[in-house]
């Protein structure tokens, strides 16, 4: 029965503007300032204080929504130019709530089985909720993420509908967050308006349970091939479950000139999910057909039924390279923990032949998609040296920090070893090993200078185009809602959160890179102080320095020459014409190297910090040649590691130790209370960082939820939503009933795992395994022996294991003394996002609503150990108010 009508409003209410900081909103509530948690009656008459406006007050106002779906929000009343005068581009930035209704009808005769699932696409949205009219004040609202970036290929979003009757109609208010962002949106003025305005997207559908798992063309990842042979190592397959749970369990094609291999023996999609499924790609002959049938075998895990389902992948064909073909590039795939992702390599004009030159990293900027040809097609083809264009996850990834590092690390190593399986390939392939050159422009200028300062040993040059140095001084904080109710050293913990990402910080270590940066000097987008300020940084380390500065004179943010003009060239041809000799672990300088997070970071001429005293603060080692001995000094490190070669003599932090006949390649050395103690093999050691290290996840991340509670499944396929559509990171959904049967020790070698709720048996388990730091209990939970029971609180933590094979194994919990606390919690990670501070461990009260950061209860790092931090946790008790 396909008979369902739904009527969504045309005329919305819009509430705003309301000033706020860059991505605040995974704090305050997306509905701020209106409360929804009670039952909600709209008084369109009402106004809201807000500092953005004259008289300090707003209402609500209204918007059209046109009949493909598109709304324009602006606010020409607003005295932008006067705010701006001021506070610059944070004055832009702001918040809006948006309130609409879709009406939903049933036919008649309608039963339960029969509900349709909505099928949503919100563009550039933080944020939206549906609110049924008639809800009591017990309903716990669930927030639903948008996609703020719009994505040019995103998975399917599907709700389930509740509250719908069967014999009438029922309304819904739909809320929606509407939030300008500078970094998303842009300098009005650069499109040659005077106001900031907000171009949505809204559109709402319905999809019938019965339709069982669909192909979804818009996420497969699919190699090119060249001459019949393919270009990578895997397919990934975009598939999407409408209406029931189903498996995967097996791979076949008709042609005979592949062998298909599920990855993983079975994959399950939960009702609503949407994956991409791996399939190792072993090719037997050439191939030059225009499409590849392939065919998945599926169960019904309701039933244990069998299908399957066909899916038609159409090929692109190449010829094999040469100095006049495929300069724009080849569309490659692997595996990146797991997750078939792609990338585009640009072919060197000549071949290597026995002298293999480096590659070249080029990283994208933001937004930019490089399915498109137009970022490959902006680089100059090189002579020997191949350049490769990692996705970085998506569009936007995580600003080529972590998990899209790894891809860029990743994409390397995946296109070094596909050459070499090929005979006629491999005089082609670029130099194994040694460091490498990595060039970007704005987010990827940006992501040149985090690569270059986090892994120098791995970067012999750079070349940073329209780089900014970090979000917080790319657009201020300074209009932030939470900043005005703040502990000071609550500030400083989630300070603490957003360290590894400030580049600047980390510029004492490349001061031995060969840097050229690069930048407009009308740049509208990203303004050019900030790669005179970064070049100077590096020289305020060491005046003498290989970097220089081109600045090139009344040109925008983007501009066609930017890697094409003489000075570019000169210095393309200077580090790649020739094999790079460069031995990184040959120095005659003192040196710093600066690390905020061990698992984040490479070594600096084979030093590496590997353990930091206390968790959450900078750590560095200031190394000082002579001859044959070291001079160290240490701050906040508790292990290092260095390559000992030509080493004789240490003298670290006034301990002497003599090297003698040492034949390992890297030892470890270990602070003691009487001094350091040199170590052989690598002693265990706790991971820690922000919560975004939950993304480097081995395997797909496994989300476990408890058996029949139906709000803890809603959390979880949301999270899973948004993994999928800002990261392209799988995760596998399964009820604590099934979880607690698989065997723990092997899943902690392979993935990581998020734990929601409090009664949740794999939770309870993992939670007796550690240091008692924390308990979760139905209602309540108690950190450091501190008890929380007030309604609506939600905690956030990163589990301080410091046993194997634990320590390695990222589990994040979340959980609430209600369903409210628990739903508060959850939105913080719908989804992660880059420049929001995300200690290892966060409680959350009501408070946050409206006074986002400044209603946190609770925040900090573990200890080395996982042992209570005196120095970078805090702790308070929610207000009553």
């Amino acid at each position: 029965m396909h008979d369902w009508d739904i009527e969504l409003s045309t005329v919305w209410n819009v509430l705003g503007p309301f000033p706020i900081g860059a991505r605040e909103q995974h704090f305050l509530s997306p509905s701020y300032p209106l409360d929804l948690s009670a039952s909600y009656v709209h008084e369109p008459s009402r106004t809201w204080p807000s500092a953005l406006a004259d008289g300090g007050e707003v209402g609500w106002r209204f918007a059209d929504l046109s009949a493909d779906g598109r709304m324009l929000i602006s606010h020409p009343h607003i005295r932008w130019d006067v705010l701006r005068a001021t506070e610059g581009w944070a004055a832009l930035q702001h918040h809006n709530v948006l309130r609409g209704t879709l009406k939903i009808t049933p036919p008649q005769g309608a039963s339960l089985d029969s509900i349709p699932w909505l099928i949503t696409s919100f563009k550039q949205i933080s944020f939206f909720a549906l609110l049924p009219e008639d809800a009591d004040p017990s309903h716990i609202l669930e927030w639903h993420p948008g996609d703020i970036y719009a994505f040019k290929h995103s998975p399917k979003q599907l709700i389930e509908l509740s509250n719908v009757s069967l014999y009438n109609p029922t309304t819904f208010q739909i809320f929606i967050s509407g939030d300008y962002e500078i970094r998303l949106f842009g300098d009005p003025k650069a499109f040659g308006r005077k106001i900031p305005v907000l171009d949505l997207g809204i559109n709402i559908s319905l999809e019938y349970r019965e339709q069982g798992i669909i192909s979804d063309p818009n996420l497969h990842v699919i190699c090119d091939f060249v001459e019949g042979w393919a270009f990578g190592t895997v397919l990934g397959l975009g598939i999407h479950s409408s209406g029931e749970d189903w498996e995967v369990t097996g791979v076949q094609t008709a042609s005979a000139s592949f062998s298909l291999t599920l990855l993983h023996e079975r994959e399950r999609l939960v009702a609503s999910q949407t994956r991409i499924i791996p399939v190792l790609l072993n090719q037997k002959a050439p191939y030059l057909g225009k499409n590849l049938a392939i065919e998945l075998a599926i169960t019904n895990r309701r039933d244990l039924s069998y299908s399957s389902i066909k899916i038609l992948l159409q090929l692109s064909h190449r010829e094999f390279w040469d100095n006049t073909t495929n300069a724009g590039g080849i569309t490659a795939s692997y595996l990146l923990n797991g997750i078939p992702t792609s990338y585009i390599a640009v072919p060197p004009q000549l071949p290597n032949g026995v002298i293999p030159r480096p590659a070249v990293l080029a990283l994208h900027g933001a937004g930019v998609d490089i399915s498109d040809s137009f970022w490959p097609s902006s680089l100059p083809q090189q002579q020997h040296s191949w350049i490769i264009c990692p996705s970085g996850l998506t569009s936007w990834g995580l600003d080529w920090h972590g998990p899209s590092a790894d891809d860029a690390w990743g994409s390397l190593s995946a296109v070094q070893s596909l050459l070499e399986q090929r005979a006629e390939w491999s005089l082609w392939s670029p130099q194994r090993e040694g460091p490498v050159m990595v060039i970007g422009h704005s987010n990827g200028g940006q992501g040149t200078w985090y690569i270059a300062s986090r892994y120098p040993d791995r970067v012999f040059a750079a070349i940073p185009a329209a780089a900014y140095i970090k979000s917080q001084q790319y657009i201020s904080l300074s209009l932030s809602h939470g900043s005005h109710f703040i502990d000071p050293a609550l500030h400083a913990v989630f300070a603490a959160a957003l360290t590894p990402d400030d580049n600047d910080i980390f510029l004492s270590n490349a001061v031995d890179t060969s840097i050229l940066a690069i930048h407009g000097g009308a740049d509208e987008n990203v303004p050019t102080w900030h790669s005179r300020e970064l070049v100077s940084l590096v020289k305020t380390w060491r005046p003498d320095a290989n970097i220089s500065f081109l600045e090139d004179k009344d040109q925008p943010h983007w501009y066609p020459t930017v890697f094409l003009s003489e000075p570019v060239q000169n210095f393309f041809s200077q580090h790649l014409d020739t094999a790079n000799s460069l031995d990184k672990l040959v120095f005659s300088n003192p040196f710093t190297l600066t690390v905020a997070t061990p698992s984040d970071s490479g070594s600096f001429h084979g030093f590496s910090i590997r353990q930091n005293t206390v968790p959450g603060r900078l750590s560095k080692l200031n190394v000082i040649p002579t001859g044959d001995s070291l001079t160290i000094r240490t701050n906040n490190v508790h292990i290092f590691s260095f390559n000992p070669r030509n080493i004789h003599h240490l003298s670290v932090d006034n301990t002497d130790l003599v090297l003698l006949n040492v034949v390992e390649p890297e030892i470890w050395l270990q602070k003691e209370e009487d001094g350091w103690k040199v170590s052989h093999q690598p002693p265990l050691i706790r991971q820690f960082g922000p919560m975004t290290r939950l993304l480097r996840s081995k395997k797909p991340l496994l989300v476990v939820y408890p058996t029949n509670d139906s709000h803890s499944l809603s959390i979880a396929r949301r999270i899973a939503h948004a993994l999928l559509l800002y990261f392209r990171v799988d995760a596998t959904i399964v009820t604590d009933d099934e979880a607690i049967r698989i065997s723990l020790e092997s899943v902690a070698e392979k993935q990581n795992l998020i734990i929601i709720g409090s009664r949740n048996q794999v939770g309870s388990k993992l939670l007796q395994l550690g240091s008692g730091l924390v308990a979760l209990r139905p209602h309540e939970f108690v950190v450091n022996n501190v008890t929380f029971s007030e309604p609506s609180l939600g905690i956030a933590f990163i589990h301080p294991f410091s046993i194997e094979p634990y320590h390695n194994c990222t589990v994040l919990f979340l959980s609430g003394t209600d369903a409210s606390g628990l739903e508060r919690v959850a939105r913080l990670f719908l989804p992660i996002r880059s420049g929001v501070p995300l200690p290892e461990f966060l409680i959350l009260s009501k408070d946050t609503d409206f006074m986002a950061t400044g209603g946190v209860v609770g925040a900090g790092f573990w200890g080395r150990q996982g042992e209570w931090s005196d120095t970078m946790a805090w702790l308070t008790q929610p207000l009553k108010r």
